[in-house]
């Protein structure tokens, strides 16, 4: 007969036998030092504009502006950029930006100047719709080879005029002088590039003519 004291040992060894092995195929235990912690919770590009807005105790119609800014054009997510945009705002509203440092101000008047040269941000102005933007950038397109060595502001300020003279055709056009203001254009500066591209007002919209039926025909 076995000895029940000599079986439960024999036991107990096999079962210590057993978990050395599961132990050892069981991964390492991974270890965290006292110094790490979790990553703090980054906010967004709007939470930063935000929380300078209600800092500096500004109104909605700044913020309002800020979106609009942040719709346009894509800048990172950092506090410093928060601040031009909200200084880029405020100085497209006429507003004191004496706030916000040296550094902040001139960024503010690169991120404007940038706008002013983009087409969508005075199509924006505008208060048009996406069918007329179209429109506005198709006609940038066809009259390029005319423009292109006048500057950005005039080029895109052109295109408007000629493509909202198609749209509002019944209604005699854009007025040049709010055309101007909006595009942050001499008038008079306006007035002598429209009068250079006349001689080809023909070929310009015999173009725009064949880009429509080309168009019409591929659908």
């Amino acid at each position: 007969m076995f000895c029940p004291l000599m079986l439960n040992k024999e036991q107990q060894m096999f079962n210590v036998q057993q978990y050395k092995q599961l132990m050892s195929k069981r991964p390492p235990v991974p270890k965290f030092e006292e110094r790490s912690q979790t990553p703090p919770k980054r906010n967004s590009l709007f939470d930063e504009i935000t929380h300078l807005i209600i800092k500096f105790n500004l109104n909605a119609l700044i913020e309002k502006q800020c979106v609009q800014i942040m719709t346009i054009i894509q800048l990172p997510n950092t506090n410093f950029h928060a601040q031009a945009i909200v200084c880029c705002a405020m100085l497209q509203l006429n507003l004191e930006q004496s706030m916000f440092p040296q550094k902040i101000q001139q960024f503010a008047q690169h991120i404007n100047y940038r706008l002013n040269n983009m087409l969508t941000q005075l199509c924006e102005k505008l208060q048009m719709d996406k069918k007329q933007k179209m429109l506005c950038q198709l006609m940038h397109k066809i009259i390029h080879k005319y423009v292109n060595k006048l500057s950005k502001p005039i080029q895109h300020a052109l295109a408007v005029k000629i493509a909202c003279d198609i749209i509002y055709y019944h209604k005699g056009g854009i007025s040049l002088s709010l055309l101007a203001q909006s595009s942050q254009v001499k008038i008079d500066q306006l007035q002598s590039c429209l009068n250079r591209i006349k001689p080809f007002a023909h070929t310009i919209i015999q173009n725009y003519i064949n880009y429509c039926k080309q168009h019409k025909e591929s659908q």
